[in-house]
């Protein structure tokens, strides 16, 4: 047993496999941080609103969409994403694709092509009264605040 301890591929792959270890465990906690940030409560929901209308800004977003609207400073926020198809026929490569996905990245702290079903209805809630809301035979995605 000490004989294959010491032999130098065993060290090798056992210096890999740690490397590798803590890469993933990295790449989690990073991607876990930025959720937590993009999902932190926000103190109004006109903040919200600027923060959103800024991030459509920066990710250059000329997709058709219902700008984020709050009813009240401490009520609510919606905002839509018009698709022009059927979400269960949306192509996630196309310009509006990667625009959602940069703005969900950035709003959200997920990717939502990865996160909705496109053959089934999806109400993802997330944390402090985030959700999102998508249907395989709507041709919109609705992200709401506290509704």
């Amino acid at each position: 047993m000490k004989a294959i301890m010491r032999h130098p591929l065993f060290r090798g792959s056992m210096a890999l496999v740690l490397i590798f270890a803590i890469v993933v465990i990295g790449v989690r906690v990073q991607a876990t941080l930025k959720y937590n940030k993009a999902t932190e409560m926000p103190s109004s929901a006109s903040e919200l609103v600027n923060n959103w209308n800024s991030i459509i800004s920066e990710c250059e977003f000329r997709g058709t969409i219902t700008k984020p609207q709050a009813k009240s400073d401490y009520d609510s926020v919606r905002m839509t994403i018009e698709l022009g198809r059927p979400l269960n026929e949306f192509d996630w490569s196309t310009t509006l694709g990667q625009e959602i996905r940069c703005f969900s990245d950035k709003a959200l702290g997920i990717d939502l092509s990865k996160k909705l079903d496109m053959y089934g209805t999806n109400n993802i809630d997330l944390r402090n009264s985030f959700s999102i809301f998508g249907d395989y035979e709507y041709s919109y995605i609705a992200l709401y605040w506290n509704y």
